[in-house]
């Protein structure tokens, strides 16, 4: 840790190779209360904790990511923020294992419902001791849980030496617990900005931007798909030619909905009501249909969320297809987007393809085929519903057309 000692039985050692001298770190039980009694222990992390750490972090920041979405807007959001589960996963991971930091978790009933790490370095000449992690179960939010962290890692650097506490939060709505927390602990808040500017053409449908991507080579079309990143040309995503199998995967899934929004974007609802099939399937049902197919296989059944509500009930099990006449097009492409994006952070929080539904036998792998498989099968049906309706066909915008 940069030369900064920190006492005990961390494994952690001076610069000099001197093992410091100081007070071993103790549990500290602590009451709260909140979401009923709960008493929690602090202890340092255990190589066992890390994958529980990880999970609870990842569902801990999803609101924080989302307000940074809302304040960032989409475009800008996914530049900065293309993977986000993904890339906090491995920053949690790290900081648990970082021989720079001490790390604790607090358990009850001895599981671990949050966790603080802390690092040590200088601000000027003061010697400080800083917050650089901390999360908190959303089972066990509002429960004190973070209060007790912080308390605990303060106590923790003034232990060390150190004559300031140090932490950094966001100034977003979705950090305000955190505020919250740290102004009531008694820290002074440094108020800042940090600025951004998207430079990438402006999209109106909010669809996926490719900050990764790499310059075309020799023989390569910008925007293609030529590369290791999924691209974008004229509002579609084109699948990397090279990509990882789970970027091309999300790459293909991404273009199948990006063609079925294209296809459906530009006429009256009049002419899109105008025809459906004998069994009764048209354009809107299409796409309400598709909406509540991958919330029932990725947020449901791979990912176990709880609360789900669908258009099909046991009593109706294809209810979704006789969608209200108050229920335009647009508003059905709009929840079809949005159900995409929450199931674009289930499939990029999980660690592997390879994994297993905690319902059924099937891997995510096997899911993500599956609804690349159906997406397509129903482009198919509106392309022959958009063509009986008004004539228009054709089986992708053309290179260079305006993407809205």
């Amino acid at each position: 840790m940069t030369g900064w000692p920190c006492p005990g039985d961390l494994g952690v050692v001076a610069q000099d190779g001197r093992r410091p001298v100081g007070v071993n770190p103790v549990e500290l039980r602590a009451r709260s209360r909140g979401r009923g009694l709960v008493t929690a222990t602090v202890r340092p992390i255990v190589p066992a904790d890390v994958d529980v750490v990880v999970g609870l972090s990842v569902r801990a920041w999803a609101p924080v990511f989302e307000s940074f979405r809302t304040v960032m807007g989409e475009q800008v959001f996914r530049s900065v923020y293309p993977d986000w589960p993904v890339s906090q996963a491995e920053a949690v991971a790290v900081s648990c294992r970082a021989e720079a930091a001490d790390v604790f978790v607090a358990q009850v009933q001895g599981r671990p419902v949050g966790y603080v790490a802390v690092v040590f370095h200088h601000e000027g000449a003061a010697a400080c001791g800083e917050i650089d992690m901390l999360a908190v179960d959303p089972d066990h939010a509002n429960a004190g849980i973070g209060s007790t962290l912080t308390a605990f890692a303060v106590e923790h650097v003034r232990a060390c030496g150190a004559v300031l506490a140090v932490v950094s939060t966001g100034g977003d709505p979705g950090h305000a617990a955190a505020r919250r927390t740290y102004e009531k602990a008694g820290s002074t808040a440094l108020p800042t900005a940090r600025y951004y500017r998207s430079l990438r053409p402006a999209r109106d449908d909010g669809g996926p931007s490719n900050p990764s991507a790499v310059p075309p080579g020799p023989g390569e079309v910008a925007g293609d798909g030529s590369g290791t990143a999924n691209d974008v040309r004229a509002g579609i995503t084109e699948a990397a030619h090279r990509g990882t199998e789970l970027t091309t995967l999300l790459g293909l899934l991404q273009r199948q909905q990006d063609l079925v929004a294209w296809k459906l974007q530009d006429a009256s609802e009049e002419v899109l009501r105008s025809t459906t099939t004998p069994s009764g399937a048209s354009l809107h049902g299409l796409v309400r249909h598709l909406t509540n197919v991958e919330r029932s296989w990725l947020r449901d059944v791979f990912a176990g969320q709880d609360g789900l509500t669908y258009d099909w009930t046991e009593d109706d099990p294809d209810g979704e297809w006789q969608v209200p006449p108050g229920q335009t097009m647009t508003d059905l492409l709009a929840d079809y987007r949005t159900e995409s994006r929450r199931c674009d952070d289930v499939i990029r929080s999980s660690t592997s393809l390879d994994a297993v539904s905690g319902t059924r036998d099937m891997s995510l792998r096997w899911i993500l085929l599956h609804l690349v498989e159906e997406t397509a099968r129903h482009l198919g049906h509106v392309d022959l519903l958009r063509e009986q309706a008004d004539g228009s066909t054709g089986e992708e915008p053309a290179p260079g057309s305006d993407p809205g």
